[in-house]
């Protein structure tokens, strides 16, 4: 696909993307505020003095691309390096970010679905953070279908299993009376091989991401729902082992600093079109393409990093529930945002 062009390198079975590597637009000077957030109170903590050498912190990824917004403003706006923190993006894919979670090979999660696998096994975590509350994914048809009633008894691809992309489905079919076993679901995988069954006519219906949504859409399919219009629920977070917490609390502080500040500024109007200048040249995005995908993204993007106790409440029955485990898990136990509302007052924010 021509709109992403990535700067990666293999680590592994995993992709890292060397985010820090990437010859993007230059850091504001260390110490200023991300444009539109507004000055911090009088008072006020400024970022952390960076150590000589800055903390590699690494960071499960599902995906490498517009979703990580939350941390590539980050980068590309030096708060992250202003706390002392050199931030790597780790693409692992599925439930293999659980196992090199716990094994020390990265240090927090992104992804929902291998951080809810992990509390719905007994693994002792926390979700500090919610970054995304809305799935990027849309439904996108043959052309012959007019409504969401004719999907029924055809086939729908899909990526896996409970997957957000699944949910988002299950959902579009409720609008139409419908349910899953109503429509022959596809397990398919990568968006890639989703839009590659979809373009050749082997499904009826899948659900895409940008820039395939695009490209679909160039080839004559249509947008029947989307995603962010029909689900909330917590799709990139800030996760990790509360044995990791309980070492490294400063670390969790600083990276919570950046990534507050980081929201404030991507949802800062006034930098509306810096930010799509800046995406475009980090993200090597087609420039005609690029204020849709910007302004889609963002709308997936919480402005404060939290989510509705009953969202998250949700998803974790949800996830309990795919796992078989029926004693509750209480909320309060899993999800912590007092550190993360802690760092947006320390940069001013509410």
């Amino acid at each position: 696909m021509p709109v992403y062009a990535g700067c990666r390198a293999l680590l592994g079975a995993a992709v890292l993307w060397g985010l820090l590597a990437c010859r993007g637009p230059a850091a504001p000077p260390a110490g200023s505020a991300a444009p539109g957030a507004g000055p911090a109170p009088a008072g006020a903590a400024g970022p952390a003095a960076s150590p000589v050498a800055p903390e590699v912190v690494r960071i499960a990824m599902p995906t490498i691309d517009l979703s990580n917004l939350p941390f590539a403003a980050g980068l590309w706006q030096g708060y992250f390096r202003e706390e002392g923190l050199e931030i790597e993006l780790i693409r692992i894919g599925g439930q293999a970010a659980l196992p090199a979670l716990l094994n020390g090979e990265v240090s927090y999660l992104f992804g929902w679905g291998a951080a809810s696998g992990g509390i719905v096994q007994g693994v002792p975590m926390k979700v500090l953070a919610i970054l995304l509350d809305r799935p990027l994914h849309v439904v996108v048809v043959q052309p012959w279908v007019s409504g969401i009633a004719d999907l029924r008894g055809r086939r729908v691809g899909v990526s896996r299993a409970g997957s957000s992309d699944e949910l988002l489905i299950e959902r579009a079919l409720q609008t139409a009376g419908l349910r899953l076993d109503d429509v022959e679901l596809v397990r398919l995988g990568e968006t890639s091989a989703r839009f590659g069954a979809l373009a050749a006519g082997q499904v009826d219906a899948a659900t895409l991401i940008q820039p395939y949504t695009a490209e679909a859409e160039k080839q004559g399919l249509q947008v029947l729902a989307r995603g962010s219009d029909l689900l909330q629920l917590p799709i990139g977070i800030i996760a990790t082992t509360q044995a990791h917490l309980d070492a490294r609390p400063e670390q969790g502080r600083r990276l919570l600093r950046a990534t507050a500040r980081s929201l404030a500024y991507l949802h800062a109007p006034a930098n509306r079109a810096e930010l799509i200048q800046r995406a475009t040249e980090y993200f090597q995005l087609d420039p005609a393409l690029a204020p849709l995908l910007v302004e889609e993204t963002l709308r997936t993007v919480t402005p404060d990093g939290e989510a509705p106790e009953a969202v998250l409440a949700a998803a974790l029955d949800e996830a309990r529930a795919q796992a078989g485990r029926r004693d509750p898990i209480p909320l309060h136990e899993v999800v912590d945002f007092a550190l993360l509302r802690q760092a947006r007052q320390e940069v001013g924010g509410p």
